[in-house]
């Protein structure tokens, strides 16, 4: 338990240094075409549209809760 051995080094570099390879690997390479990559289109599109109305899907939610919330307000305190 008190000494990393060589394999929970491997292990730690396969979990932190592959991604990070990946990372600097894909962020090095220039694109083939700039302008082809500007605003939003495909399947980035739909999440785009999915985080623009995650916040009205909150608000629907704690309105159609508001009556339970009022009727435990309706309730007297128990000591």
């Amino acid at each position: 338990m008190g000494a990393f051995s060589i394999w929970h080094w491997a292990i730690v570099l396969l979990i932190i240094g592959v991604p990070v390879f990946f990372a600097v690997r894909s962020a090095a390479k220039p694109p083939q075409n700039p302008a082809a990559l500007i605003g939003f289109g495909g399947w980035l599109l739909l999440l785009a549209i999915g985080q623009a109305l995650s916040p009205l899907r909150t608000l629907a939610g704690l309105g159609s809760s508001s009556e339970g919330y009022q009727n435990l307000m309706a309730c007297p305190m128990v000591r």
